[in-house]
């Protein structure tokens, strides 16, 4: 769940994406979601950030498989 609104990144720097996305997403329930396969769809993957505050969400679910899947990815990783 997205918990508060982010600025469009599409001008940020790295550094500035991390921070814009910080803490923006949150889970409800992460008992319903424990022993699942996970699949986080981003459309382009620049510097991660997105992906890797989903994750960092995720991380602590009981027996959880996170999958990316993107359409596509930049350079700038």
């Amino acid at each position: 769940i997205r918990t508060h609104f982010t600025f469009s990144q599409t001008a940020m720097t790295a550094q500035e994406r991390t921070q814009n996305i910080r803490g923006a997403f949150s889970l409800a329930d992460a008992s319903k979601i424990e022993g699942k396969s996970i699949a986080i769809i981003d459309d382009i993957i620049t510097t991660g950030s997105t992906v890797m505050e989903c994750i960092t969400m995720l991380r602590n679910v009981k027996d959880i498989k996170i999958t990316v899947i993107s359409l596509a990815l930049t350079n700038n990783l």
